[in-house]
């Protein structure tokens, strides 16, 4: 698949069976992924797995690139190989996420104006008590001053 990565270990054509799957640079210069049918003496015949026919190359020695191990499509995310619904998804979720960070910093913002706003509010209303308590105090002193006089 497009995109994908292969891997491939490093072989000859005598480490290679019928069979095998190799990789393989074919005569028009593009990499081939296919499986061994047939095996001479100084070539091989491969064929796709999805293929009704074999190919037409007869693959030498200085074709093969080695055996295949296996497909990572992971990294087809990294190569241009992602999808357009997927780019779009990941855009949307950036989104939201962006939104929901927004207004969680306005609530702790509200939150915290209004814990201040209390605090001050309290702190007027207990210099108000403390001044009601001074100034009765300074009139009871001045009513037992008047008395004594």
């Amino acid at each position: 698949m497009a995109g994908d990565y292969v891997l491939y270990k490093k072989a000859s054509f005598d480490d290679v069976e019928v069979d095998d799957i190799i990789v393989y640079k074919n005569s028009d210069d593009v990499f081939v992924i296919h499986r061994v049918v047939e095996k001479f003496d100084s070539y091989l015949i491969c064929q796709g797995d999805n293929n009704p026919i074999e190919d037409s190359d007869k693959i030498t020695d200085s074709m093969i690139f080695g055996k295949y191990i296996k497909t990572i499509g992971i990294l087809s995310i990294f190569s241009g190989g992602i999808s357009k619904n997927l780019i779009f998804l990941v855009i949307v979720l950036i989104f939201i996420v962006m939104i929901v960070m927004q207004v969680i910093s306005i609530v702790i913002k509200n939150k915290t104006e209004k814990i201040k706003h209390d605090a001050c509010e309290e702190r007027k209303l207990m210099l108000e008590q403390l001044k009601q308590e001074i100034l009765k105090e300074e009139l009871a002193k001045l009513k037992e001053k008047n008395k004594d006089n």
